[in-house]
């Protein structure tokens, strides 16, 4: 009978003292740093805290952070600030990377993130990518997908994506990418990028 008090509290130690949960694979995930003040309203930067624009892209245009006083309007899914990608001519260099470790063979990751829709109405779409690099020079895309956001202006849709590595450039360096495909301006924010299930940091709660 002690035995098996003492198996009942072990386990409801096990589950209560113990929570499986997703580790964020990304930093700076709200784009809340560096935090702008008014002024300036918005920075205009090929790197920011955590994120990168793609040297595989060969160019940087008009991408960057927004503070939501930009435009009179609390634009931000999360926090006071997102990220803007726009471009209307080359669509193809707009884009932020974030490193988030190493491929592994057939490897799923889930992507959470908000899309919003700037103050002109319209169809929007990002490409969810992921990019191997060589540690060299080279860079190949694994993975993409498409994703289209909300075409009525001032909102944002919280979207949900799954990415998997395939089974090439396995111990490659691995990096995640949003790159702006079409329409006018691509607001992002409170991005989420982890593994599925329970994979991932454990916290012992004390």
């Amino acid at each position: 009978m002690k035995t098996g008090r003492f198996a009942a509290i072990t386990i409801a130690f096990l589950l209560i003292g113990h929570a499986a949960v997703a580790v964020n694979l990304v930093t700076n995930n709200s784009f809340e740093v560096p935090l702008l003040n008014n002024p300036p309203d918005w920075w205009i930067q090929d790197s920011i805290a955590g994120w990168n624009t793609p040297v595989q892209n060969l160019g940087f245009y008009n991408a960057g952070i927004v503070h939501s006083n930009a435009f009179g309007v609390a634009y931000a899914a999360d926090g006071r600030q997102w990220v803007w990608l726009i471009n209307t001519t080359e669509p193809g260099y707009v884009a932020y990377q974030h490193p988030i470790g190493t491929v592994t063979s057939n490897q799923d990751y889930l992507v959470d993130f908000a899309f919003g829709a700037n103050a002109s109405a319209g169809a929007r779409q990002v490409r969810v990518q992921l990019f191997g690099f060589d540690g060299v020079s080279t860079w190949t895309e694994i993975a993409f997908t498409n994703v289209a956001g909300p075409e009525v202006a001032l909102t944002y849709e919280n979207k949900q994506v799954t990415i998997n590595t395939g089974t090439s450039h396995i111990g490659e360096e691995l990096y995640f990418v949003f790159k702006w495909q079409s329409g006018e301006q691509v607001l992002l924010d409170n991005v989420f990028v982890r593994l599925p299930g329970f994979l991932g940091s454990m916290i012992v709660i004390r």
